[in-house]
């Protein structure tokens, strides 16, 4: 019987084995992924609590992430059209520079018109960049490689999201207390040192080869082919499970760093490391998905983490002990997050190819649609009611979510079956 030491050299052996034979484009596209996240990872966490020391309420807050969420919802379709005929390169190339410029601008004004305006141009950037780097990550990658192409992808994410978590908590107060800053003045400072690092993230891909451009058959007109009715049934069951999760996370995921600033009390320095924890754990969560994959199949690596993580969001609800809280929020993210490369890998095989931006637009779409209804009305329920029922809606959405992912694909033996240890 093995022990987790064992287990543990066996996954780190099986990605070096697999590292080695990733393409070139497929080291460039997470090299990528990976310092532009890192820098993005800063305005995750930091950027409402900036707008809230700027003098903004949870409601205009709320609303901000909405337009740009409704933006993306707008605009998926046709950015992922728009990628299927440029290419996945040159749509990674226009996105990158439209969102570090948005970013930018965001960090330097209080201009509530002209936030909304950024918000709706980072939805734009990000839906393109959406609807080609999944795509192209799988047109690139070898079938035998791929679910642990998909896993370190979403792992180092996680781990650069580390970095911008501790970068957004420490560089604050140690602009506060060098140059004596108030607290919003090293904020604006913060992001925007964030932004101009997120160039860094647009460097590799100028050196992308062109690659597999999903030319494939022409397009119809919407971008999705009607007559498959195989794979329309399929694709409208993980539209179905997206606009459940994306409602159940849009009632808490987005005001979590001002529950902790607000509730707690905590400065932006404890903030970063809290947020630090929480996606390094996830990292590690993700990069052990294709053990769960092994031992339990696609299926029950996906129902079996999300089902345990439940509680914790209702000790999040009742909780006022600060490390409690902590755990709860480190526990919950990484198990909800655990399976993800899983899903992105199922919804991508299943797609062909000429198809798969728009797609994986498509399953943006569904969850960002209901991630704006929610946020829009869990903002005004925080503000005046506070954070409790706002946990108690994710909590039972989230286990509606849980059901039917399970009664969906229960009779798939391809996605139950464990592929073995």
């Amino acid at each position: 019987m093995s022990n987790p030491i064992t287990k543990i050299r066996t996954i780190l052996r099986d990605y070096s084995f697999h590292l080695r034979n990733f393409r070139r484009n497929v080291k460039l596209l997470i090299l990528s992924h990976l310092l532009f996240s890192t820098a993005i990872g800063v305005f995750g966490v930091f950027f409402n609590v900036y707008l809230k020391k700027g003098g903004f309420q949870e409601d205009f807050i709320g609303g901000l992430s909405s337009i740009g969420t409704f933006t993306t919802v707008l605009i998926a379709i046709p950015a992922g059209i728009y990628a299927s005929r440029v290419g996945p390169r040159k749509a990674l190339l226009y996105a990158l520079p439209l969102l570090i410029v948005s970013y930018a601008l965001s960090s330097i004004t209080l201009i509530p018109a002209v936030l909304i305006i950024l918000s709706i141009l980072t939805g734009i950037g990000n839906m393109i960049f959406n609807a080609a780097f999944n795509p192209c990550l799988t047109s690139n990658s070898l079938p035998e490689n791929r679910h642990y192409v998909f896993s370190l992808s979403l792992g180092l994410m996680n781990f650069s999201g580390v970095a911008g978590s501790l970068l957004g908590g420490f560089v604050p107060d140690l602009l506060s207390d060098c140059f004596g800053l108030s607290e919003f003045h090293a904020l604006r400072i913060t992001l925007f040192s964030a932004a101009i690092l997120a160039f860094s993230g647009f460097l590799p891909l100028l050196k992308l080869d062109e690659g597999v451009r999903c030319e494939g058959p022409k397009l119809p007109r919407w971008g999705l082919d009607f007559s498959d009715k195989k794979s329309i049934r399929v694709f409208s069951r993980f539209v179905i499970l997206n606009l459940i999760i994306g409602f159940g996370a849009g009632f808490t995921v987005p005001f979590l760093s001002i529950y902790f600033s607000s509730e707690f009390g905590l400065k932006p320095t404890i903030i970063g490391y809290i947020f630090s924890g929480a996606a390094a754990i996830t990292g590690v969560a993700v990069l052990i998905s294709p053990l769960l994959v092994r031992r339990f199949g696609k299926l029950y690596a996906m129902i079996i983490p999300q089902a345990v993580s439940l509680p914790f969001i209702l000790v999040l609800a009742h909780s006022r002990v600060v490390w409690l809280s902590v755990a709860a929020f480190w526990i919950r993210g990484a198990l909800m997050n655990a399976s993800n490369p899983v899903m992105n890998q199922i919804v991508m095989e299943k797609s062909p190819e000429e198809r798969r931006p728009v797609i994986q637009n498509l399953m943006s779409l569904s969850w960002n649609l209901a991630w704006a209804c929610s946020v829009a009305i869990s903002g005004f329920m925080i503000k005046s009611r506070g954070y409790m029922l706002p946990f108690y809606i994710t909590f039972v959405v989230y286990v509606a979510y849980v059901l039917t992912l399970y009664l969906f694909f229960r009779k798939d033996r391809a996605l139950a079956t464990p592929e073995g240890l």
